[in-house]
């Protein structure tokens, strides 16, 4: 760690450089400047963390030096010595964030005590920093792995992992889960954070030692559907965290949402599972709030029972809605059936407006049409909401 000393008077300088026990608050380099201009030369030419400086100096101040840090974007914890106890001075230092205001005549054991205080507070700086690059970066690295995966050995990822510096723990246990929420157009406002942004946030406040959140991200072209992925330290957490996902949803955004999880597993499986993950979700549709754990094997064709709902029923929306609800099974309905049912009705809907001369495009094209369109397969209401409208 390096310092700069600023101060017009030599005598202070050669004081500070001889009273201050450096190597004892492991300090490698003092630099020494005498003016505004030599410290801005210092500045540029080594890395500086920490800089204790005269206020008043007749080539130009340690404000105006401080403020010309800030704005070169110089991460620098600057500690001020000045004569004058001015509370405008003060008040400048405040607005700069300047780590400490000290009047002279200096007492070194104190200016020692500050002087560790201000590093004790760089290293954690720093610590925090090194921490959120990795973090970062392992983010990264599974949302290049998850988003599309393919089957990969461990020791191929692993491999690429530690070329990243972070380390894949073979015996580490991973929750992987698919989040739909339920939003509406107002929750796309220019003033709104983005959803990823919002929902990362929310679910690193429940992480705690026995799980982590390590990577969120967007489903590949879908809309309000996420993947999250959790480093946890047992097999034994995924209901407990499942439902500790959805409350801190509902409690915190107070919407609606659908989480489709696989039981917690080791790192030589997450591909796979994370496969059939986004399989279930593409092939079965459910009521908002519902929790699913995905079975160890599940039916990828069907044999369905086909709802025949025809134009000239007239149906109230109630009576589509029962029609509809029959159709389900333990909270599920597979896609493939309500495709069925849009594909038949929407062919009987163009049919008429054909006969009757009335283009298609100016009934739905328009932005609550697009809306409802992209979320129809959201949940089981989400269909009923696109065919009522429809």
């Amino acid at each position: 760690m390096n310092i700069l000393l600023v101060d017009d008077d030599r005598f202070i300088i050669e004081a500070l450089r001889e009273k201050i026990n450096w190597a004892k608050l492991h300090i490698d380099t003092v630099y020494v400047a005498y003016s505004l201009t030599q410290a801005q030369n210092i500045i540029r030419e080594h890395p500086i963390d920490l800089m204790i400086s005269d206020i008043e100096m007749p080539q130009g101040s340690g404000l105006e030096l401080l403020s010309w840090i800030r704005n070169e974007k110089y991460d620098i914890k600057t500690i001020f010595l000045t004569n004058y106890a001015d509370f405008n001075y003060a008040q400048k230092a405040i607005e700069l964030q300047s780590f400490e205001y000290y009047l002279k005549p200096i007492n070194f054991e104190k200016l020692e005590f500050i002087i560790q205080k201000a590093i004790s507070k760089i290293e954690n700086h720093n610590l925090n920093g090194k921490n959120d690059a990795l973090l970062q970066i392992e983010d990264n690295f599974w949302y290049d792995y998850l988003r599309k995966p393919q089957i990969s050995r461990i020791d191929e990822l692993e491999n690429i992992a530690s070329k990243q510096d972070f380390i894949l723990q073979k015996h580490q246990y991973f929750f992987l889960a698919v989040l739909t929420i339920n939003l509406n157009e107002e929750d796309y406002s220019a003033e709104t954070p983005s959803w990823t942004s919002q929902l990362k946030r929310e679910l690193q406040r429940i992480s705690q030692p026995s799980y982590k959140l390590i990577s969120l991200f967007k489903m590949e072209s879908q809309v309000d559907q996420y993947v999250c992925l959790f480093r946890v330290d047992s097999s034994k957490r995924s209901d407990k965290l499942a439902y500790e996902i959805h409350s801190q949803i509902s409690n915190n955004f107070s919407k609606y949402s659908n989480i489709i999880y696989k039981s917690c597993h080791k790192i030589s499986d997450i591909l796979f599972h994370t496969k059939e993950l986004y399989i279930y979700n593409e092939q079965y549709v459910s009521y908002w709030n519902t929790i699913t754990c995905v079975p160890h094997s599940f039916p990828t064709s069907f044999k369905t029972e086909t709802l025949s709902i025809t134009f000239l029923d007239s149906l109230s929306e109630y009576e589509l809605r029962e029609k509809i609800n029959s159709l389900a099974y333990n909270s599920q309905i597979p896609t493939f059936t309500l495709q069925q049912i849009l594909l038949d009705w929407t062919q009987q809907i163009g049919i008429y407006l054909d006969q009757n001369g009335i283009s298609a495009h100016k009934l739905f094209q328009n932005s609550t049409h697009d809306f409802l369109f992209q979320r129809r397969f959201h949940s089981i209401e989400s269909f009923q909401d696109y065919f009522d409208y429809y």
